[in-house]
């Protein structure tokens, strides 16, 4: 009986380390999913804010241009109403 105590015990030692190796390569297995699903996210929001930059670029931009088209009108309607001014006095 004694004999069998110790090779109880090495089976019992066997069977869980393999259960902690097992539990080991599922605990790094789901570790490098989220590793790669974060280097993913982090890709995604670089990407965002690359389009928020451009967006808030293009936005400047066009009120710029927008600004430039409303002083060139206005001042061609400057024009306008002093030739009138003008033409009628």
């Amino acid at each position: 009986m004694s004999e069998s105590k110790p090779s109880q015990v090495r089976e019992i030692q066997s069977a869980w380390k393999k259960a902690v190796d097992d539990q080991i390569g599922r605990v790094e297995m789901a570790y490098a999913e989220m590793g790669r699903l974060q280097d993913q996210a982090l890709t995604h929001n670089r990407q965002a804010i690359d389009e928020m930059a451009k967006l808030g670029r293009d936005s400047v931009d066009y009120f710029v241009q927008l600004s430039s088209e409303w002083r060139k009108l206005t001042l061609e309607a400057a024009r306008k109403t002093a030739e009138l001014v003008t033409l009628q006095g």
